[in-house]
């Protein structure tokens, strides 16, 4: 469990933010012109006392977002403020719990949702116990970007989620 607080470029892959509480950004907070890539990550039940949830971006913040999960993350996914300067997120091949309804925007930032996304439950095999493994039924099972680049380890294509793409091998 980690909450994530991020002042520069970072990427992650192949990670799960899970169950966090906090007054911003309970997943993880972005500010100060940060650039954040989101690649094959589950964020989900995070808690925020002051809007965000799963990702809150500010000031000049980046977000790119592709084969992953963001759910049950409250009150939003992602959670876009600032009116001083623009922010950008980027989302493809991804499941988002309420699709664009769960990311809340300001008049002064940049949201581009990619056709590619989905906002169905995931059916993780046991999200109380932490298991975030897709059931075999779960629509994000090869719903993620078919280039391969991110093909998972057995050539399929991809997975969205923390278990899915080539680094995949935990």
């Amino acid at each position: 469990r980690y909450r994530i607080k991020i002042e520069w470029d970072s990427k992650f892959t192949n990670s799960i933010i899970y169950d966090n509480l906090a007054d911003y950004g309970a997943g993880g907070y972005l500010y100060f012109s940060s650039i954040v890539d989101l690649i094959n990550t589950t964020i989900t039940n995070n808690q925020c006392k002051a809007g965000s949830g799963g990702f809150h971006c500010r000031l000049d913040s980046q977000l790119n977002t592709i084969n992953s999960i963001l759910w049950e993350n409250y009150p939003f996914e992602i959670f876009i403020s600032g009116t001083d300067a623009p922010n950008d997120v980027t989302i493809s091949y991804s499941d988002i719990r309420n699709g664009e309804n769960g990311i809340y925007l300001n008049g002064n930032s940049n949201l581009e949702w990619g056709i590619e996304n989905i906002d169905l439950n995931p059916e993780f095999l046991d999200l109380d116990t932490g298991n975030f493994r897709l059931s075999s039924t779960s629509p994000c099972i090869d719903a993620g970007d078919p280039d391969n680049l991110y093909n998972d380890n057995d050539g399929s294509i991809n997975d969205m989620g923390a278990f899915g793409g080539f680094g995949s091998d935990w």
